[in-house]
């Protein structure tokens, strides 16, 4: 959980996260990207990877999905990778999701479709001036 420890407001230009918000929860992930704001200086880049919906898992629940079509967001506990927290669990978005919600730390300047190693959609944002 935030905050980066050592890393000052406004100090960072270019932030990535690969593989990162595909696998927090939501509270988690608005409390990084709150976070990711806060580092970011004033015209500063985030490059951020997350489970697209081409991912969802063909094995999901009607209710799952169901919520996940209304909502665009859904978390799927699974049982866990051994060695990781617990709370390390699958994460997807849609990009309208990404849009409206994330908008309120950061401009969402695109969500590129599996642009991320050719597997993973990549958000890119940026901290407003």
């Amino acid at each position: 959980m935030p905050p980066i420890p050592g890393v000052e407001s406004a100090t960072v230009d270019l932030l990535y996260g690969v593989s990162v918000m595909s696998h927090l929860p939501e509270g988690m992930q608005e409390a990084w990207l709150g976070e990711i704001a806060r580092v970011l200086k004033p015209g500063g880049v985030a490059l951020l990877s997350v489970h697209g919906p081409d991912h969802v898992p063909a094995d999901a629940d009607g209710d799952w999905t169901a919520d996940f079509d209304v909502r665009g967001f859904g978390f799927r506990q699974d049982g866990g990778t051994a060695g990781l927290p617990d709370f390390y669990q699958q994460a997807f978005h849609r990009s309208d999701y990404i849009r409206r919600h994330w908008s309120r730390w950061l401009e969402v300047l695109a969500v590129v479709p599996r642009g991320m190693a050719d597997f993973q959609d990549l958000v890119v944002c940026r901290r407003a001036s």
